[in-house]
């Protein structure tokens, strides 16, 4: 089986953990590297987090790169309210880390540098601000036409937001509307992204999820510690479904083929709206006569979906 070459810019928070967690155990992935900005917390907790993850995965061969502290226009903006101070939760008896297992290389650094040494084979999976990525296009215009493609969680397309000042943007775009507006309109490679208003359609029933809670092989229970904490803390349990962000994200990039409903459309991000700073504005009627930039996946196998990350689990 020919591999997957990934490398996955994250701000490890619970839904990172998860996306990592999938990536790193599935049979037609290679994870070259991952890379860590700041996001749902500081940068630092993102990098310790990282690491607790593979720790558990036994995947500390995985190389891991410390990225930007801040947003390219910094507005302090974090998830702490869900994530916790630490980015997950805030909850005793995680793995001990060793941050010296870090590498030197800036992340930005990191990308430029992997993505050439593998050029037209890279899957950019972005499931975080997307800071990291936009410095690396400053630092190489070429990057684009270098990488294989990019699949992103962000953006919405109907107004829908998910920040908890009630502005109607997508948190990871909200937080570097900037970076954002750079990934649409310079990164030329193909871009798939999965929004925040997908994220919401496509539903995972509780039965489901808990029994990927009950199981105890040593991923399954560190799973179960930082996921369960979030859901009671939060009182997640009253809502009717369970949605999944960034493990989709990593699906899609690995088997393109779950997503089974799209739209290419051309898209940019507003930057200047008080309420709407950070959206992602797509043009559906194509007034502006402009190429298609995006394809916004809208309906997942959620069948193939479950298989996959019920896999993770299963596995020792």
């Amino acid at each position: 089986m020919e591999k997957t070459k990934l490398i996955i810019d994250c701000d490890a928070g619970i839904d990172d953990a998860q996306a990592i967690m999938l990536a790193v155990s599935r049979p037609e992935s290679e994870v070259l590297a991952i890379t860590c900005v700041s996001g749902n917390t500081e940068v630092d907790y993102i990098c310790r987090n990282v690491l607790r993850v593979l720790t558990v995965c036994d995947r500390l061969d995985i190389p891991v790169y410390k990225g930007c502290s801040k947003a390219l226009v910094d507005h302090g903006k974090n998830a702490k309210f869900y994530h916790g101070k630490d980015g997950f939760g805030d909850i005793t008896g995680l793995p001990e880390i060793d941050l010296n297992l870090l590498q030197k290389e800036h992340a930005s650094c990191a990308i430029n540098r992997i993505v050439g040494e593998h050029e037209g084979d890279v899957t950019l999976v972005a499931i975080g601000p997307l800071t990291n990525i936009a410095v690396a296009i400053r630092l190489n215009p070429n990057l684009g036409k270098q990488l294989k493609k990019c699949v992103i969680m962000g953006g919405n397309i109907e107004g829908q937001g998910n920040i908890e000042d009630g502005t109607a943007a997508e948190f990871n775009f909200h937080c570097d509307p900037e970076a954002a507006y750079m990934i649409l309109h310079e990164l030329s490679c193909p871009l798939t992204t999965f929004s925040w208003e997908a994220v919401l359609k496509n539903t995972y029933s509780w039965e489901w999820l808990k029994d990927i809670l009950n199981i105890k092989t040593p991923k399954g229970v560190f799973h179960n510690s930082i996921l369960r904490s979030s859901l009671d803390k939060h009182n997640e349990w009253k809502y009717p479904a369970y949605n999944f962000c960034d493990p989709t994200v990593v699906a899609i990039a690995l088997q393109e083929a779950i997503v089974t409903k799209s739209r290419d459309v051309f898209a940019t991000v507003e930057l200047h709206g008080r309420l709407s700073r950070g959206q992602m504005i797509c043009d559906n009627l194509n007034l502006r006569n402009e190429q298609p930039n995006v394809k916004i996946a809208l309906e997942i196998d959620t069948d193939l979906m479950k298989k996959m990350f019920t896999s993770v689990f299963k596995a020792l």
